[in-house]
């Protein structure tokens, strides 16, 4: 065709480059918001993300924390092998499978020094793990909750098990034991214990420690021998969850909120009044957590793998990772695959499978296709070309429908808060991301500043602002500047400090310097060096 027609504008296809992983689910993010904005005909729903298969753990993660940046996009994952479960995801996972085990020390343990189960505790902030291990070592804990689990095996005395550990802890409480050279047993009914001496600085901590694990057995026991219908399973594990895990971020909130959702569902199971024991509704559970693990709901866009929703309408698809040696896969010959030694009809290789996927895409793309990929290395920063496929699409687009097939090609900035987003001639658009448009609107700002000739301090900013200007109370407000407290009067009193302080001091600077400063003092510590 001599004269193609111009199909440049219409936006149906088009080829993004980008210079790393992160930066292409951020600029994939941004685009989905700004079709939305423009397409009041457009939903959630309607778009897809598409990855490949082998860079599919890679492209998730990113795209997971891409979509939360942009105005927290609604996600489905389809197809996408099981990312690194979260610190709730995890904990739950742990309390969960605690009823089904034998109280053993790795099984308990765990969930104890678990992040997301010692945030719920009082003295949390200042537990140690590392001093809980401690602990379980120099008690001798093995398995079992108490001496009851040790019934029917050569094991004749109190030993081994959760409950005298605990009950050695709480003795060293008052009593000395073998870290004062006092190894004598103090008998208890029939059973005698040695205690584990403590400082009194840890007495909060093994108390909080003591608590947590008699709680924790004792819930795990009544689960284990109950029975009851999926409405009350659902109201004891929901009452679990809520009790035991904790978020440890502001991102970790909604995700334990959404876990809460799906234990509770569990309620919704109709097993005709009939009552079950733990292991079901452990099942029941697990069921729907793995089946909301994968996206924020069970709504949005879908994200999947080519070779998995291939041949789905879509109205927008996006095709990420579409450079070379990414898609498609290479063939690699195996010696143990008799296909290579004589192909006959209907033997596909793995290279031509994609190819095939390739052509469905098109085919599925009703009203956009944004293929996408990585055009940098990232360890030498070299120029990577795109997928053979995508080469071969623009020479065949090229040939009869636009005169330049360049013009279809967008090339994003390395950085996000670049100016050339939302510069007409870039043809990038804006950069839908509130925290990239922040950083953005930062650098004009010290861009105008330089160019003006200005330098100002974020003391001298503070200062204008405090003087009633309100253009520099806008500017420190977006910087997010506050004011400085004054500085302490100096005072020529002379300060003693003890030495039981320094000692302090030495072994944990925070918490001795605080100590000294709130005249909090031990008696143990006040005896002579």
């Amino acid at each position: 065709m001599k004269n193609p027609p111009a199909f440049e504008q219409d936006g149906s296809i088009v080829v993004l480059e980008h210079a790393s992983i992160r930066r292409e689910c951020e600029a994939v993010a941004s685009a989905i918001w700004q079709a939305l904005r423009h397409d009041a005909s457009l939903h959630f729903d309607g778009i897809a993300v598409l990855v490949p298969t082998g860079d599919a753990a890679a492209y998730g993660a990113h795209l997971a924390a891409a979509f939360r940046e942009a105005h927290d996009i609604p996600y489905q994952a389809v197809g996408l092998p099981a990312l690194a479960p979260s610190r709730v995801s995890e904990a739950i996972d742990l309390l969960l499978a605690l009823p089904l085990g034998h109280f053993t020390r790795p099984e308990l343990l765990r969930l104890l020094v678990h992040p997301a189960v010692v945030a719920t505790q009082p003295y949390g902030a200042d537990a140690d793990p590392q001093r809980w291990i401690a602990w379980c070592d120099a008690l001798g804990i093995v398995h079992g909750a108490d001496h009851a689990d040790h019934a029917g095996t050569y094991i004749d005395r109190d030993i081994l098990n959760w409950d005298q550990g605990l009950r050695r802890l709480a003795l060293g409480a008052f009593m000395t034991g073998d870290a004062s050279g006092d190894g004598s047993p103090v008998r208890v009914g029939d059973q005698a214990y040695v205690p584990l001496e403590i400082a009194g600085s840890e007495l909060g901590e093994a108390a909080t420690f003591g608590v947590l694990v008699r709680s924790l057995v004792a819930d795990a026991r009544f689960a284990r021998e109950a029975t009851l219908t999926p409405r009350e399973w659902a109201a004891f594990l929901s009452a679990m969850v809520e009790a035991y895990v904790a978020p440890t971020g502001d991102a970790e909130g909604d995700e334990l909120a959404r876990r809460l959702r799906q234990v509770n569902a569990i309620g919704d199971v109709d097993l005709g009044g009939r009552r079950v024991g733990y292991r079901v509704a452990c099942e029941l559970a697990r069921a729907r957590l793995s089946a909301g693990s994968a996206g924020s709901g069970g709504e949005g866009v879908v994200v999947s793998t080519i070779a998995a929703v291939r041949a789905l309408p879509f109205r927008v698809i996006f095709a990420c990772g579409m450079g070379e040696g990414r898609f498609p896969s290479p063939d690699a010959e195996d010696p143990l695959d008799l296909r290579w030694a004589r192909r006959v009809p209907g033997d596909v290789t793995a290279r031509e499978r994609d190819k095939y996927a390739f052509l469905e895409l098109l085919l599925s793309a009703r009203d956009r296709l944004v293929l996408s990929y990585v055009s940098r290395d990232p360890l030498t920063g070299d120029g990577l070309p795109a997928s053979s496929v995508v080469q071969e699409l623009l020479h065949v687009v090229e040939r009869g429908y636009v005169r330049r097939a360049s013009s279809l090609r967008r090339r994003h900035p390395l950085r996000r808060w670049d100016p050339r987003y939302g510069d007409a001639e870039s043809g990038l658009g804006a950069m839908e991301l509130p925290e990239a448009r922040a950083e953005g609107r930062t650098l004009a700002l010290r861009r105008s500043m330089e160019h003006h000739g200005g330098r100002v301090t974020a003391q001298d900013l503070i200062a204008h602002a405090e003087a009633g200007s309100s253009e520099w109370a806008g500017l420190a407000q977006h910087l997010r500047l506050a004011p400085l407290p004054p500085a302490p009067p100096a005072s020529d009193s002379r300060v003693v400090v003890p030495m039981h302080a320094l000692v302090k001091f030495l072994e944990l600077p925070l918490q001795g310097w605080a100590r000294f400063r709130l005249g909090l003092d031990e008696t143990e510590l006040d005896e002579p060096l």
